[in-house]
């Protein structure tokens, strides 16, 4: 599992380059190994253009992994 910022009610989760190139490329069994967690139905849904710009900036610069994009887990069922 990829880092993670944690919270009081919840963890932010940094997603990599290898997580959101095997989202953009439907690879969900591997995305979901890189994040540590299932991702919804459908994933990535309308993300793929904001996944594809944030991939490119990634692979771009490494320095900016913690600024770009970040999932959340709940710790607790909402």
């Amino acid at each position: 599992m990829i880092g993670s910022i944690p919270t009081g009610r919840f963890d932010l989760i940094l997603m990599t380059p290898a997580f959101l190139r095997a989202s953009l490329e439907g690879k969900l069994s591997e995305a979901e190994r890189e994040l540590g967690l299932s991702l919804p139905t459908g994933w990535p849904g309308k993300a793929t253009k904001v996944f594809s710009l944030r991939l490119n900036a990634l692979e771009a610069e490494r320095v900016l992994q913690p600024w770009l994009l970040a999932g959340s887990r709940c710790k607790r069922p909402v």
